[in-house]
């Protein structure tokens, strides 16, 4: 019996030296950002570890002036070999006002010389907005839209191709080339992502003789 409590008691005192001179340990650190579509309801946004670290290390956001938007959790998991994981999580509404901004995790610990920073910028994607056509020339109309990733255009014509030698597709700009009655009709521009898509109809036409051609926006978009 008095055998079995001194080994005992020889197995606390072992511990408790190996505990109290375990030398640090600083922890690994990384950061992970989630794909942020738009949206009303509060996501994560992203997750900030300090892994395996003895003493167990202390994160915080630096957000800026994002600061009353988001919030943050942080928990604490004790490993059995006697180092400390510390997570954090940054939640958010992935909204438009927010994307761009960057934020920053914090890691601090006695084991490290010094803050380790871990910094990403906050992307929010959208499919594209309203579709507007402009007329940047007498000859030439834009089709502009806001989205992210930027929104691809594409030109159609009514049941008819846009022959190069009538058209010059730029982008997001359509240049007549030519003034002819023939070139009358329903234009479509169309801009898209892989968030989606919308468009939007004019109908262009030509007065006879040397008259300026004129476009007009039709009334609904798609």
């Amino acid at each position: 019996m008095r055998e079995n409590c001194r080994s005992c008691l020889l197995a606390r005192i072992f511990t408790f030296l190996s505990t109290f001179h375990s030398p640090p340990v600083p922890p690994a650190t990384s950061l992970n950002s989630t794909l942020l579509v738009l949206g009303n309801e509060e996501v994560l946004l992203a997750t900030c570890t300090a892994a395996a670290s003895r003493p167990a290390a202390q994160l915080r956001w630096i957000t800026g002036a994002l600061e009353k938007n988001l919030r943050e959790t942080t928990s604490v998991t004790e490993l059995d070999n006697g180092t400390t994981t510390t997570v954090s999580s940054l939640f958010g509404v992935p909204r438009r006002e927010i994307s761009g901004h960057e934020v920053q995790c914090v890691v601090s610990s006695s084991a490290l010389a010094e803050e380790h920073r871990e910094a990403f910028t906050l992307q929010v994607f959208f499919p594209p907005m309203k579709v507007t056509i402009v007329e940047t020339s007498d000859d030439t109309l834009e089709c502009v839209s806001e989205g992210n990733p930027e929104p691809s255009v594409r030109w159609t014509r009514s049941d008819k191709t846009l022959p190069e030698s009538d058209f010059r597709v730029d982008g997001g700009k359509l240049t007549f080339l030519r003034c002819a009655s023939d070139l009358k009709g329903f234009y479509q521009c169309e801009v898209s992502n892989p968030y989606g898509q919308q468009s939007q109809q004019f109908y262009w036409t030509v007065c006879s003789g040397e008259a300026q051609a004129q476009f007009y926006i039709v009334d609904w978009c798609c």
